[in-house]
């Protein structure tokens, strides 16, 4: 190699083996430093694309744990207020037990069942208020709860939280005729004693046919009693001689009068021969129960007609199942009296009384108030349809405390069928009326109750829609006022004539049963609510008799085995959660050590090649040295 004052190629080969091992160490350092193998894209660019990949998958599984975790809090608040709920029920049964007891007044009743209304208002209010960051447990809105574990469909995991609620859809089970040509009313009730809701309905035929409940919204044969010889309008169960068992009272039309039918109840399903009460009237249509003058026993109040104008009456009870002979409230008013129901509506303690019915081709209430001496007069009246008025409910529907008063009717030419409703003021008079269409010809009958568990009544009307009998229905808002009405085909070609509510498959949940004619040919239906996974509020119950308390018990009993059931089904969910946590938590720790095989860093081989760089390094560095001592050499020798 010559010796030049120009170029030293000895010391650019050292430069370049200095700067290549400075550069390799100085990689090295970085992996060190890091403990990772790729640094950046460049270190390893098909290495680095799977590694991400994998730590994606990694964060994708880890927040699916997160998920689990969140999901498990969530089915644990809702277990801890299954147990509540099951505490209350069981309470409950403690009370009905209590309240079913022989050795009890009935003032002593009527304490037991307000403790007993409160908790059912508490179990209402808790099954209502339990919620997990923001979201209803159990009112419908959860019935599917689905949890993210991983990627798409397959990685989630979903199942239901247990219980019903009822979700705006009824099916028709049954569907049939029935003995005579229209069925005017049906009633729902456990007559038997075995816990399962059986049926009664009448009409125009001269009995009651009764049919036992399966406890599956299926009902055995028809058995038939004899009733009034002239039709019947209206039935209601009460156990009238106190015994505890339920009693028919049957009203219609007797002889050519107005008549109330009494079939004693043997508390197996049978009934005794009918006890027939005459009132005055060529007919009775509308009757309520209820212990008038408060001597603890049951009194008849009815609305009837008389060939020319609208009759009341009242029999009081003599508490062995027999009535005194009717008194006659009025029978001046120009109305044919179709409906009539009882209640405190100026908050006196005393019953009152509103009818509904048709006068002179408009449908028209009639309030009557009791004075202090146990009579009715007459306070006010008010109309209720344009055509005619069929129904009354008195209920308090805003909760202020104060009954409102709800008639049914049809406006002209049937053109609508429509629940009006006046908000009560407390003093016996009500406020302006407010039309809420429920069919699209006629509404006939109209029942209130809680169809969606909510706590708030909602209202139920049979009737006609353009394609033949229907069902109509309105969820309450609590204030007094109705959401948009719902409404289903109840199968009679031409009329539902009435409606009745019960818990027929025992789910928890209200279904409907329904009367009425197709073609000149009686005819009753099955329609059973559709559910979806919640709880609902407790279904109607009365502690304050020897009966209620007793048919209370059944339904205790298998909301008890409901709730048990759904924690269950809430229990098995956790399970699978826990599973599918150290399932998904494996995964997760999979992809992470597949990534770390990847990106992470060889010690022991980054420490030897660390070793051999440095060596290199400087050795580099002191050939460097001595390469550049050569240009001084040149110099010498032209100094020399």
């Amino acid at each position: 190699m010559p010796i030049s004052t120009r170029t030293n190629i000895a010391s650019l080969g050292a430069m370049r083996a200095l700067g290549q091992h400075t550069h390799q160490l100085g990689e090295v350092f970085q992996r060190l430093s890091s403990g990772l193998r790729i640094n950046k894209a460049s270190d390893d660019a098909a290495g680095l694309a799977v590694s991400e990949s994998l730590r994606a998958k990694s964060q994708v599984y880890a927040q699916g744990v997160r998920n689990l975790n969140d999901g498990i809090s969530l089915l644990n608040i809702a277990d801890g207020a299954l147990g509540e709920l099951t505490n209350i029920v069981t309470k409950l049964k403690e009370l009905s037990t209590q309240s079913a007891s022989g050795s009890l007044s009935g003032s002593q009743r009527s304490a037991i069942n307000t403790e007993a209304q409160a908790l059912s208002d508490e179990y209402t209010r808790l099954a209502r208020g339990t919620k997990f960051n923001g979201i209803s447990l159990f009112d419908g809105d959860l019935s599917d709860l689905r949890l993210q574990a991983g990627f798409g469909n397959d990685g989630g995991i979903a199942s239901g939280i247990g219980g019903a609620i009822f979700d705006d859809n009824f099916s028709t089970v049954s569907f049939g005729n029935q003995t005579g040509n229209a069925t005017r009313d049906v009633a729902l009730a456990d007559i038997n004693g075995d816990g399962h809701v059986d049926m009664l309905n009448v009409g125009q035929s001269t009995s009651v046919r009764v049919q036992l409940g399966d406890g599956t919204g299926g009902f055995g044969s028809i058995t038939t009693y004899t009733l009034q010889n002239n039709g019947t309008t209206k039935i209601e169960l009460f156990d009238i001689d106190h015994d505890g068992n339920l009693d028919v009272v049957a009203a219609g039309r007797n002889a050519g009068v107005g008549d109330v039918a009494v079939l004693l109840g043997n508390g197996d399903g049978t009934f005794q021969s009918a006890v027939h009460n005459q009132l005055n009237g060529s007919m009775t249509y509308g009757i309520d129960i209820a212990d008038v003058n408060g001597d603890g026993l049951e009194d008849i109040v009815s609305t009837g007609y008389s060939g020319v104008n609208e009759t009341f009456h009242i029999a009081y009870g003599n508490g062995d199942g027999t009535f005194q002979t009717a008194i006659t409230i009025d029978t001046t008013i120009n109305t044919q009296g179709y409906a009539l129901a009882l209640g405190d509506i100026n908050n006196d303690g005393k019953l009152d009384f509103v009818s509904n019915g048709t006068d002179g081709g408009s449908g028209y209430a009639y309030v009557y108030t009791q004075d202090a001496n146990g009579n009715f007069n007459a306070t006010g009246g008010f109309q209720t349809s344009t055509y005619l008025g069929l129904d009354v409910e008195l209920a308090d529907i805003n909760g202020d405390g104060n009954l409102d008063v709800l008639t049914t009717g049809t406006q002209s030419g049937y053109s609508s069928g429509q629940v009006t409703v006046r908000l009560g003021n407390g003093d016996g008079t009500f406020g302006s009326g407010v039309e809420y269409q429920m069919n699209d010809l006629i509404s006939f009958t109209t029942e209130l109750a809680d169809l969606n568990g909510d706590g708030v009544l909602d209202i139920v009307t049979s009737g006609t829609n353009s394609s033949g009998g229907g069902i109509g229905f309105r969820y309450g808002v609590g204030d007094g006022t109705f959401g948009d009405v719902m409404s289903f085909d109840s199968g009679e070609v031409t009329l539902a004539y009435s409606v009745s509510l019960a818990d027929l498959n025992e789910d928890g949940v209200l279904d409907i049963a329904t009367g009425g004619h197709s073609a000149g040919t009686a005819t009753g239906g099955v329609h059973l609510a559709s559910t979806s996974d919640g709880v609902s509020s407790l279904l109607p119950f009365d502690l304050s008799t020897l009966s209620g308390a007793r048919s209370a018990l059944h339904i205790f009993d298998y909301t008890l085995d409901n709730l048990t059931l759904q924690r269950g089904e809430i229990g098995a969910f956790v399970s699978r959660i826990n599973s599918t946590i150290n399932t998904t938590r494996t995964t997760s720790d999979s992809l992470i050590e597949a990534r770390g095989r990847i990106v992470d860093a060889d010690i022991a081989t980054e420490t030897t090649a660390l070793v051999s760089l440095q060596i290199k390094q400087q050795g580099a560095a002191a050939i460097l040295a001595q390469a550049n001592q050569q240009p001084s050499l040149a110099i010498q020798l032209l100094g020399g």
